[in-house]
């Protein structure tokens, strides 16, 4: 998925409408595909837009120890926009501090 791709995405993610058609058509795979890309932009857009999509319903099976990792690392990264946001995913949902767990 290109980096103005995922963008958009992230943005029709807040809608409702657009959340539960881009979750009942399999859009977590391809939004965590975007985590490992090479390009600063895809990652920060595939993080926020895997926030706004994520909910009770559906953390357990989306978040797993691999993308734990996957955030771990990133936490450690020398770009603040990542460290932060990985961070704040980490806190939001990670299995032992998660507020949907």
């Amino acid at each position: 998925m290109s980096c103005y791709s995922i963008a958009g995405l992230c943005n029709l993610a807040l809608d409702p409408l657009n959340k539960e058609y881009i979750i009942k058509n399999d859009g977590f795979e391809l939004i965590i595909s975007c985590l490992s890309s090479s390009n600063e932009e895809t990652v920060i857009n595939g993080i926020t837009t895997l926030m706004a999509l994520l909910d009770k319903q559906n953390t357990k099976e989306v978040v797993n120890e691999e993308m734990l990792d996957c955030m771990k690392q990133l936490e450690a990264s020398d770009n603040p926009r990542l460290k932060n946001l990985a961070t704040i995913f980490i806190q939001d949902f990670g299995t032992s501090h998660s507020s949907f767990a």
